[in-house]
């Protein structure tokens, strides 16, 4: 926080179903050195309702995920080059990556004859939709993120 880290992301509340700020934080401490790591002896019980495990439930998760996506995506390209991608900064890049992963998102939609592909379909709808209407957003995180990545290093 002294350094200005603000999370561009939030975990689920209520009906919003984007989640991701504990993924965030995670990205954020190894980037600072901390490491990550896992204990079998530590155990978790989390209780859910049995309407968080219906078919609607998981499809609108389905749809959170995909605007969490086109965030870390963003934080992927960022820190492998440490300056903002240039799908970003080139608006005919941009857009033609989002209409190649709507074929990908149609393809899925007109197979999903499974619960698998419809999730698939959702995520990449959501995805293609969350990209094209929030392209200033998704730059000014990416310079957000270049500013707080370079303050700390």
């Amino acid at each position: 926080y002294g350094a200005g880290f603000q999370s561009i992301l939030s975990d689920r509340k209520g009906l919003d179903l984007v989640s991701g700020g504990d993924t965030e934080w995670c990205i954020w401490c190894r980037k600072l050195g901390y490491q990550l790591w896992y204990d079998s002896q530590m155990t978790f019980v989390h209780f859910m309702p049995a309407s968080r495990l219906s078919e609607n439930y998981l499809l609108s998760r389905a749809h959170g995920k995909g605007k969490t996506e086109a965030v870390f995506r963003i934080y992927d390209l960022v820190f492998q080059n440490n300056s903002i991608p240039n799908f970003i900064n080139n608006q005919f890049y941009w857009y033609l990556k989002i209409i190649t992963r709507a074929l990908r998102a149609c393809y899925y939609s007109l197979t999903s004859l499974t619960l698998e592909r419809k999730l698939a379909a959702t995520f990449l709808w959501s995805s293609v939709v969350y990209r094209w209407n929030n392209r200033d957003y998704l730059l000014k995180s990416a310079e957000k993120i270049i500013t707080l990545y370079r303050a700390i290093t």
